[in-house]
């Protein structure tokens, strides 16, 4: 996971970044492959989760 400052170029960081992972292929793992590199905004991440959760089996089971 790599993280940007606040108000830094997006294009110049993507650029960047895919420049230092293809100079270094060669020592990235082999078990590692078809990796992705994928910007994620801050409004794209969630503020919370919840998890519901009862002790009344039919309320959550999805077998009819």
């Amino acid at each position: 996971m790599l993280r940007f400052f606040v108000g830094e170029n997006r294009e110049n960081a993507l650029l960047n970044t895919y420049n230092k992972l293809y100079a270094n292929q060669n020592i990235i793992p082999a078990v590692v492959t078809n990796w992705l590199l994928k910007p994620v905004e801050v409004d794209d991440v969630p503020i919370i989760s919840l998890g519901l959760v009862s002790s009344n089996e039919s309320l959550y089971n999805d077998v009819a």
